[in-house]
């Protein structure tokens, strides 16, 4: 009897471009759509098909989030072109962004959470870092309203950079240091 209701079960298939409720999230996060997205409570219905459409070379941006392990572009803001900032495919501890001792802003892309937007998250991190002391940058709830990543940038493309390891994290810092940071990472 239970084999019966199983299959029926299976039969209905969600309407097209639904998602079913034990098929993977569409948002990337890893959990089934039902405790996630689809849960009371879960995550905020918030889920965009094409977060980075309208960025700079937005085909380089998803291989940077989803397949380059360490890689980096120089982005120029809108509002501050003299300020560097620099979108890198992943930050120490996952963070979504860091403000280095120079100055310099950099951007994550794989990080540990997300709010359904990835560039509204990026947009609200990168303001939070123009205005903060060196140091990681994280947000720990929903963005709400707020600029989006590609509000805040200009250009046409990206100059991508990709690196054999993870030592971009730790290029300037002086060699008397970088053993012991080396070490650390």
């Amino acid at each position: 009897m239970a084999k019966k209701s199983r299959t029926k079960a299976r039969d209905t298939q969600p309407a097209d471009g639904a998602v079913s409720p034990r098929q993977p999230c569409p948002c990337g996060s890893g959990r089934r759509y039902k405790a996630c997205h689809g849960a009371a409570g879960g995550a905020p219905a918030v889920f965009v098909s094409r977060p980075f459409a309208g960025l700079p070379s937005e085909c380089d941006v998803v291989a940077l989030r989803e397949l380059v392990p360490a890689a980096t572009a120089p982005l120029t803001l809108r509002e501050h072109p003299d300020r560097v900032v620099r979108l890198c495919s992943l930050l120490p501890m996952a963070a979504p962004a860091m403000v280095r001792d120079s100055g310099e802003i950099w951007l994550g892309l794989q990080v540990q959470h997300s709010f359904g937007d990835p560039v509204l998250d990026l947009g609200a991190v990168l303001l939070a870092a123009l205005d903060a002391v060196p140091g990681l940058i994280g947000l720990l709830e929903a963005p709400g309203e707020g600029p989006r990543l590609q509000d805040l940038v200009v250009g046409d493309t990206l100059d991508v950079t990709v690196h054999d390891g993870f030592d971009y994290w730790i290029s300037d810092v002086p060699d008397a240091d970088r053993a012991q940071m080396a070490a650390a990472l």
